[in-house]
C-alpha cells in the first residue's frame, strides 16, 4: 500500500473486505398486508368501507359469501393492483332477517389477505316464515310459465268500485292459506289465518268486461310471506326473469324477495327488481341459478316475497321465463351490399312480455318510444336510420303501436316504424338501387282475447306500396317486398291502416274500440344485384 494517498486507504480497504464477504444478496420477498382485518357489524342499510393495502407485488381481488360462492352484495372500486393504497368496497342493503358475512381476497402468486365484513340483520323484515309442507303438486311446467286468475264468468264482469268478496276463481282451489292452481303452481301464505277476498276489478280503469283485472287479497303481519312454488317438468338453471302483478304493491324494492331451489331449506335474496312501465302495475326480479343449484326436473322452484303491506294483493297473473330472448342471426349492414339490419337485440332483455305471454299478461310492456320526442318512457333505437313513434320495447323486438285497453282513453293512436333506407344509401356511396326488403311480423291478442285490427301497410312516402297480411295473432310470419329505384331520399314506413271508423266503440260497448298494435322483428333490406 505503499505510495498510495493516506485518504484512499479506509475505501479500499472497505472494497476489499466488501470483496471478499460470500454472503449473496437476499431477493425481495412477495408481501401483502391489510387492514383492518375485519368489519364487525356494518349496519343492514349497507355502507361504503375502506381497506388499507400495503403491498409490493400485484394482486387481484375477489369478493365471496361465507359458502366461498361469489358475494353479489358486496362491490369493489378494483379489481386488481399491483402497490400500496386503499380499496373501496361498498355493501348494499341486507334485505334478509338474518345477518350475513362475506370476505375480501387479495391474493398475490405468493401470499395473500384477507378482511371479513359481517353485516348486520334487517330488522324491519321480521323473523323468517316457516312455510307450509310441500304440495303434491298437480302439474308440471315448462319455461316459459305462465299462470292467471280466472273468474267462472270469464271476461263478463261488471265494472265499478273494487269489489271484495269471497274467492271464487274457475282456476283455483283454495285450502287454509293455500292456493292450488290447475296447471301445478301453488301459492302459500304463511303465518296466521290469511282472510282471502277476491278483488274483482283490481282497479277502477277498466269500463267494461272488466274480469281480466282478479286479484286475492290476505291479511299479513310483519314477516309473513307468499310462496310462489313452481314445479318444473324438466331441471332449470340459468339466467331467470320472475314477473307478477300487484298494483297495490307499485314499488318494487319495498317488498324483500327470495329465491330457493331446494324446497325452501335455503333462500338466496334478490337484489335486481323493476316495476314494468305499462298500464298494469306489474313486478319483475332477475336472478341466477347457478347450475350446481339447479331445480331437478319433478322439484319446484319457490319464490319468496314478503309484502310491505298489511294487505297484500297478487292479481292478474305469473310468468316465469328467460331473463334474456335470444339474438337474432342477421348478418350485419355493410357497405356494398346489407342496406339495414336490425333484429332489436339491444332490447333482449327488456323488460316487457314475451310473444307467448297469455292474456292479460300479452299487456306488459316497457317505455314508449320517444325518437320523435313525443312519447313519454324513452325506448330509442339503436340504429341510428330507424325512428319510432308510439311503439314499445320488446324481449327481442318491437310492438308498434300502443293502446291501454285498461283505461280506454286512446282512440286511434297509430303507431309508425320509420326506415331511413335513403340515409344508409347515402352511406354507401350509392345513388339508385333496387332493394330486397324482409321482415317477420305478427299480430296481437288483446286483453279481451281479441285479435288487434293491425291492417300493417308499408309506405313509401305516403304511397302504399305492400299491404302485410295475413298476420297471425302472436306468431310471427315472414314477409318480403321489392322497392324499385330506391334512391337517397327514399324513405319507408311500416304502420297500421286505420280503421274508417276511428271513433268506434266509444258508445255502449267501449271495448270494441279499434286497436292497431302489431310487433315487429328481423328487418333486413339489402341491394338487389
Amino acid at each position: 500500500m505503499k505510495g498510495l494517498p493516506e485518504r484512499i486507504l479506509p475505501l479500499l480497504a472497505f472494497v476489499l473486505f466488501a470483496g471478499c464477504s460470500s454472503k449473496p444478496l437476499q431477493p425481495v420477498t412477495d408481501a401483502i398486508s391489510a387492514s383492518p382485518s375485519s368489519f364487525t357489524a356494518v349496519s343492514y342499510e349497507g355502507s361504503t368501507l375502506t381497506i388499507n393495502v400495503d403491498a409490493n407485488c400485484s394482486y387481484r381481488l375477489t369478493l365471496t359469501d361465507d359458502e366461498g360462492k361469489s358475494a353479489f352484495w358486496l362491490k369493489a372500486d378494483k379489481t386488481n393492483g399491483s402497490s400500496s393504497g386503499t380499496v373501496q368496497v361498498t355493501v348494499g342493503t341486507n334485505p334478509a332477517p338474518t345477518p350475513r358475512r362475506g370476505s375480501v381476497n387479495i391474493i398475490g402468486d405468493a401470499v395473500s389477505a384477507f378482511v371479513d365484513i359481517y353485516q348486520q340483520a334487517n330488522p324491519s323484515v321480521g323473523p323468517e316464515p316457516t312455510p307450509g309442507p310441500e304440495p303434491a303438486y298437480k302439474g308440471y311446467y315448462s319455461l316459459p310459465f305462465y299462470e292467471e286468475f280466472r273468474s267462472p264468468l270469464g271476461l263478463d264482469v261488471p265494472s265499478g268500485a273494487v269489489v271484495m268478496m269471497d274467492p271464487n276463481f274457475s282456476n283455483i282451489t283454495i285450502s287454509g292459506n293455500r292456493l292450488t292452481f290447475d296447471g301445478g303452481l301453488v301459492i302459500d301464505k304463511t303465518g296466521a289465518d290469511a282472510k282471502f277476498q277476491m278483488a274483482c276489478p283490481v282497479h277502477v280503469n277498466p269500463k267494461y268486461m272488466a274480469g281480466f283485472q282478479l286479484g286475492i287479497n290476505a291479511t299479513f303481519s310483519e314477516g309473513d310471506a307468499w310462496i310462489v312454488k313452481i314445479p318444473m317438468a324438466e331441471e332449470l338453471w340459468g339466467d331467470l326473469r320472475f314477473s307478477y302483478d300487484s298494483r297495490n304493491e307499485n314499488i318494487t324494492t319495498a317488498d324483500p324477495y327470495s329465491w330457493s331451489s331446494d324446497g325452501g331449506a335455503t333462500w338466496h335474496p334478490v337484489i335486481n327488481m323493476q316495476a314494468m312501465r305499462s298500464e298494469a302495475a306489474c313486478k319483475s326480479i332477475w336472478f341466477t341459478i347457478p347450475e350446481t343449484m339447479k331445480v331437478e326436473a319433478g322439484d319446484a322452484l319457490w319464490i319468496k316475497i314478503i309484502p310491505a303491506r298489511t294487505a297484500a294483493r297478487l292479481q292478474s297473473g305469473m310468468a316465469l321465463t328467460w331473463a334474456e330472448a335470444p339474438k337474432s342471426k342477421l348478418a350485419p349492414e355493410d357497405k356494398d351490399h346489407v342496406v339495414l339490419s336490425e333484429g332489436f337485440d339491444a332490447i333482449v332483455g327488456e323488460n316487457a312480455s314475451y310473444l307467448d305471454a297469455p292474456g292479460f299478461l300479452k299487456s306488459h310492456t316497457s317505455g314508449r318510444t320517444a325518437s320523435n320526442g313525443q312519447d313519454g318512457n324513452p325506448y330509442a333505437p339503436s340504429n341510428a336510420a330507424i325512428e319510432t313513434v308510439h311503439c314499445y320495447g320488446r324481449p327481442g323486438f318491437l310492438q308498434v303501436g300502443y293502446y291501454d285497453e285498461a283505461l280506454l282513453a286512446y282512440s286511434g293512436w297509430n303507431g309508425r316504424l320509420t326506415l331511413n333506407v335513403g340515409l344508409r344509401l347515402k352511406e354507401m356511396g350509392l345513388e339508385k338501387a333496387d332493394l330486397s326488403v324482409t321482415f317477420r311480423a305478427a299480430g296481437m291478442t288483446s286483453v279481451y282475447e281479441r285479435p288487434t285490427d293491425a291492417k300493417v301497410i308499408l309506405l313509401r312516402g305516403e304511397t302504399v306500396i305492400g299491404r302485410v297480411e295475413p298476420l297471425v295473432p302472436d306468431q310471427f310470419t315472414d314477409f318480403s317486398f321489392e322497392v324499385k329505384d330506391a334512391d337517397r331520399n327514399t324513405v319507408l314506413v311500416l304502420t297500421s291502416e286505420k280503421s274508417t271508423k276511428p271513433d268506434e266503440g266509444k258508445g255502449e260497448n267501449p271495448y270494441v274500440m279499434a286497436d292497431y298494435r302489431f310487433f315487429i322483428d328481423d328487418i333486413f333490406i339489402t341491394v338487389k344485384k
